[in-house]
């Protein structure tokens, strides 16, 4: 049943953005290619009746444990820099990498495109600020995806 609610989903999705033909290989995967350097896969996990979008930002390979790291693990807090997706560490490849859980339970194509729209904007974002990190920008200055309330209620 998940697959072929995930697949007319997608079909749909590839419909409203030109891409027709759009559909999951014998793998469960396709993946698509944003602003030329934007690579977004999404998966069907079908036991789990969801689809996962994922996203490779970039090499961290020589700066593992500094401010790209840290400025990522801020960004996953609350995912108040992510947009609800999460920022993690491939240790085979030393990337970045940006990934997002989709429940397939009441997902319709126009919420899905709104979901891929804002992933890619957040890949975009993540990509340039850990590249702005790399080459040694203040991160105060790179914030703007991230605004922090007080946790906690006031009484």
């Amino acid at each position: 049943m998940s697959k072929s609610v995930a697949a007319d989903i997608l079909g749909e999705f590839g419909r409203n953005i030109g891409i027709p033909e759009l559909r999951f290989d014998d793998r469960n995967a396709c993946c698509l290619i944003f602003d030329a350097d934007i690579l977004v896969n999404i998966g069907l996990e079908e036991e789990q009746e969801r689809l996962v979008l994922f996203s490779y930002l970039g090499d961290l390979s020589r700066a593992i444990g500094g401010r790209q790291c840290a400025a990522m693990l801020e960004g996953n807090f609350f995912w108040r820099g992510t947009g609800g997706a999460t920022l993690s560490l491939e240790s085979a490849s030393g990337g970045a990498l940006l990934m997002q859980a989709v429940p397939l339970s009441g997902l319709r194509a126009g919420l899905f495109h709104d979901m891929v729209e804002s992933f890619v904007n957040m890949a975009e974002y993540w990509m340039g600020r850990l590249r702005d990190l790399e080459g040694g920008a203040d991160d105060r200055s790179t914030r703007s995806a991230e605004q922090h309330a007080p946790l906690g209620l006031r009484v």
